[in-house]
Protein backbone atom coordinates (compact mmCIF):
# COMPACT_ATOMS: atom_id res chain seq x y z
CA UNK A 1 0.00 0.00 0.00
CA UNK A 2 2.79 2.43 0.89
CA UNK A 3 4.54 1.72 -2.42
CA UNK A 4 1.32 2.61 -4.27
CA UNK A 5 1.33 5.99 -2.52
CA UNK A 6 4.98 6.57 -3.38
CA UNK A 7 4.40 5.56 -7.01
CA UNK A 8 1.38 7.87 -7.22
CA UNK A 9 3.36 10.76 -5.71
CA UNK A 10 6.19 10.24 -8.19
CA UNK A 11 3.77 10.06 -11.11
CA UNK A 12 1.96 13.19 -9.96
CA UNK A 13 5.27 14.97 -9.46
CA UNK A 14 6.27 14.14 -13.03
CA UNK A 15 2.97 15.44 -14.41
CA UNK A 16 3.22 18.64 -12.39
CA UNK A 17 6.85 19.14 -13.39
CA UNK A 18 5.92 18.80 -17.07
CA UNK A 19 2.66 20.75 -17.13
CA UNK A 20 3.06 23.68 -14.75
CA UNK A 21 6.04 25.30 -16.49
CA UNK A 22 3.78 25.79 -19.51
CA UNK A 23 1.49 27.94 -17.35
CA UNK A 24 4.16 29.96 -15.57
CA UNK A 25 4.54 33.53 -16.79
CA UNK A 26 7.31 35.07 -14.70
CA UNK A 27 10.80 34.09 -13.63
CA UNK A 28 9.77 34.43 -9.97
CA UNK A 29 6.86 32.01 -10.45
CA UNK A 30 9.22 29.63 -12.19
CA UNK A 31 11.67 29.78 -9.27
CA UNK A 32 8.86 29.14 -6.77
CA UNK A 33 7.67 26.16 -8.78
CA UNK A 34 11.18 24.79 -8.96
CA UNK A 35 11.61 25.07 -5.20
CA UNK A 36 8.22 23.46 -4.53
CA UNK A 37 9.11 20.54 -6.80
CA UNK A 38 12.40 20.10 -4.96
CA UNK A 39 10.59 20.09 -1.60
CA UNK A 40 8.25 17.38 -2.83
CA UNK A 41 11.12 15.32 -4.22
CA UNK A 42 12.89 15.54 -0.86
CA UNK A 43 9.70 14.54 0.97
CA UNK A 44 9.39 11.47 -1.27
CA UNK A 45 13.03 10.57 -0.65
CA UNK A 46 12.44 10.95 3.10
CA UNK A 47 9.47 8.56 2.97
CA UNK A 48 11.52 6.06 0.97
CA UNK A 49 14.37 6.23 3.50
CA UNK A 50 11.94 5.81 6.40
CA UNK A 51 10.40 2.82 4.67
CA UNK A 52 13.80 1.24 4.08
CA UNK A 53 14.78 1.85 7.71
CA UNK A 54 11.59 0.16 8.93
CA UNK A 55 12.20 -2.81 6.65
CA UNK A 56 15.76 -3.18 7.93
CA UNK A 57 14.58 -2.84 11.54
CA UNK A 58 12.01 -5.56 10.94
CA UNK A 59 14.64 -7.84 9.41
CA UNK A 60 16.97 -7.31 12.39
CA UNK A 61 14.16 -8.07 14.86
CA UNK A 62 13.23 -11.16 12.87
CA UNK A 63 16.85 -12.36 12.86
CA UNK A 64 17.14 -11.73 16.61
CA UNK A 65 13.97 -13.74 17.28
CA UNK A 66 15.25 -16.59 15.12
CA UNK A 67 18.59 -16.54 16.90
CA UNK A 68 16.95 -16.56 20.35
CA UNK A 69 14.86 -19.56 19.35
CA UNK A 70 17.91 -21.43 18.12
CA UNK A 71 20.14 -20.44 21.06
CA UNK A 72 18.06 -19.97 24.21
CA UNK A 73 19.85 -18.34 27.17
Amino acid sequence: MQWDSIFFALKLSNIITQELPKRISTEEESEILSLLCKVHELEIEKVEMQSNALLKEHEVEKAQKNQSRLCPP
